[in-house]
């Protein structure tokens, strides 16, 4: 049996960060503009990168184009590719430029999926899948997101309310199917109980908050689904963390 869908990560797995030290970020001038090099100061190994804009919560990452190119290569042979992500939509979107092309893009910790299908003339060619969507009732109707946290339907968004009562610290900025929880490690055993409708997962140093019927591992089964692949993963490669399901 062959290899038909390859779902990877973004932060981390292919989108790294020059903030652990052991990396350093170079830029030299060309005659086609500036040119970016990842070097590494314990091996003098480099990489001549894209460099992606910051995301909302400050940080600023790089891909390697032959990072790219592996993937290019990949889908090549006929494999499906998937990025898979927690992180918002509005940082999805505004990396799309610099990601390798993909299949399909899930953000917001398998919330919302992407494909670049549309049929319309736009620069970029993005559409929802909005049956996936139409199945977190947690998270509220659609097209919430220009409504205030606090006004939006749905279990997520009283637990929202409930957190922010309760003095922590919550991120909702760019998301409509899940919520980011800032908190120190001896504040955490004080969150309000979870509702059963919804499900929690570590990320990046935080706690995301989504739907049960979200999580990554949800979302991957639904695409093994739609592409034709063994749901059970017989046939898929997972390069990244199984956020609660």
């Amino acid at each position: 049996m062959g290899l038909k869908v390859l779902f990877s990560d973004i932060d981390g797995t292919c989108v790294h960060y020059s903030d652990n030290g052991r990396i350093r970020l170079i830029s030299r001038q060309t005659e086609n503009g500036d040119v970016w090099e990842a070097n590494s100061p314990t091996n003098g190994l480099s990489s001549e990168v894209l460099v992606l804009p910051r995301s909302t919560s400050g940080s600023k990452g790089f891909i390697s184009k032959f990072t790219l190119q592996l993937f290019a290569a990949v889908r090549q042979l006929g494999v499906k590719l998937v990025l898979i992500s927690g992180c918002r939509s509005t940082t999805l979107l505004q990396r799309l430029p610099f990601l390798p092309f993909a299949d399909a893009y899930v953000c917001e910790s398998g919330g919302r999926i992407f494909y670049l299908n549309s049929d319309l003339p736009t620069a970029v060619k993005l559409k929802e899948d909005t049956a996936w969507r139409a199945r977190h009732e947690a998270a509220g109707p659609r097209n919430q997101e220009d409504l205030d946290p606090r006004e939006r339907a749905g279990v997520l968004w009283s637990y929202y309310e409930a957190l922010v009562d309760a003095h922590f610290k919550v991120d909702a900025v760019g998301y409509s199917t899940a919520i980011r929880i800032r908190t120190s490690a001896d504040r955490r055993d004080t969150l309000p109980q979870l509702p059963p409708e919804l499900t929690a997962a570590e990320n990046l140093g935080s706690i995301d908050i989504f739907p049960a019927t979200s999580g990554k591992l949800n979302a991957a089964v639904y695409l093994m689904n739609k592409f034709g692949a063994d749901e059970n993963g017989k046939d898929s490669i997972f390069m990244c963390g199984k956020s609660a399901a």
